[in-house]
């Protein structure tokens, strides 16, 4: 299964790929909106998770363009700030699930198995 994982800290980026890719995840990574959707251009991946604070596009107009051009396709929103206003803007631009940050990997890992047993 291809993730995309898009975020803006690298520490997080680092971390996130790297538990991805232990569990035998081909994971492809983005700093932010932008350049996630230019990866998307090459390949387009099975689940995208993306951060929704980032710099030049952030995760909300990641999403709205995903569901533009790959509409199939399950995005994971991670937010420190998961109260009622993000998680709603979330879902009505059309977000799978909402992850809160730090995430937790058992947290990280079913939405994962959830998107790999949708596929």
């Amino acid at each position: 299964m291809d993730i995309l994982l898009a975020d803006d800290d690298e520490k997080i980026r680092k971390a996130l790929g790297s538990v991805l890719a232990e569990r035998g995840y081909r994971v492809t990574t983005a700093s932010n909106g932008l350049e996630a959707l230019d990866r998307m251009e090459v390949a387009a991946p099975d689940l995208v998770i993306t951060d929704y604070q980032m710099p030049e596009m952030d995760g909300l107009a990641l999403l709205k363009a995903v569901r533009r051009r790959h509409p199939d396709t399950p995005v994971v929103l991670m937010t420190a700030r998961l109260d009622v206003e993000v998680g709603a803007a979330g879902f009505r631009a059309g977000a799978w699930k909402c992850l809160r940050k730090p995430i937790r990997v058992e947290d990280l890992m079913a939405c994962v198995e959830d998107a790999r047993q949708m596929r």
